[in-house]
């Protein structure tokens, strides 16, 4: 799921400078992550979507290609988990009945099935032939 990350040109004092619009790339240790082209800063700022595609701690970076005086900036590490989708405890037709509640395990898996943490709302939806 892409999420926004915001750029920002600051002095020594971490004040925004809004005179500023330089050109800027983005920059991940997860090599697979979707980034965004180079952009300009408007204002001092900028808002740039990332994606991170593979699950680990990963950072983003932002590099001034205007003004290659100024270091790059990298941002706190930060987790992410990959979801897969959904996986049910074993259902048995033959003790279930109709209009009876039916007490059922969700549990949310990653790619190669392995359990990942998550608290959250699920819709369920019943598909019958």
């Amino acid at each position: 799921m892409p999420f926004q990350v915001r750029v920002r040109a600051v002095n020594a004092s971490f004040q925004l400078v809004t005179s500023i619009t330089n050109s800027i790339s983005l920059d991940a240790t997860d090599e697979s992550a979707t980034l965004p082209g180079a952009f300009t800063l408007s204002g001092g700022e900028a808002y740039a979507p990332v994606t991170m595609n593979a699950a680990g701690s990963f950072t983003v970076s932002a590099e001034d290609l205007t003004d290659g005086t100024i270091p790059i900036a990298t941002s706190a590490p930060f987790d992410v988990l990959l979801l897969s989708g959904f996986e049910f405890d074993r259902i048995n037709q033959k003790n279930q009945y109709a209009g009876t509640p039916l007490t059922v395990t969700v549990t949310a898996i990653d790619p190669v099935g392995d359990l990942v943490p998550f608290s959250g709302d699920v819709n369920l939806r019943e598909l019958t032939s």
